[in-house]
């Protein structure tokens, strides 16, 4: 399986290795497709990346659902 969303910028990479676990297991419980599940964890690796602190303090489902959506606008 293979997906990429590719970032804008990077401000701080510092957390995204942690947000894209974290949001592959919140993914996976919630019983989304592997190929949604790819798609939220990278959603939140670059949500992780774009805030200068390491964990971004508007880090929720709604901010990744609105990078997933941003994303699929530009595909």
């Amino acid at each position: 399986l293979r997906r990429k969303l590719r970032p804008a910028k990077m401000v701080n990479a510092s957390g995204a290795g942690d947000a894209f676990t974290a949001a592959m297991l919140y993914a996976t419980m919630r019983g989304m497709t592997p190929e949604e599940i790819l798609d939220y964890a990278l959603a939140a690796g670059i949500a992780a990346i774009s805030h200068k602190d390491t964990i971004n303090p508007a880090m929720s489902p709604s901010l990744i659902h609105t990078i997933l959506e941003e994303y699929r606008d530009e595909s």
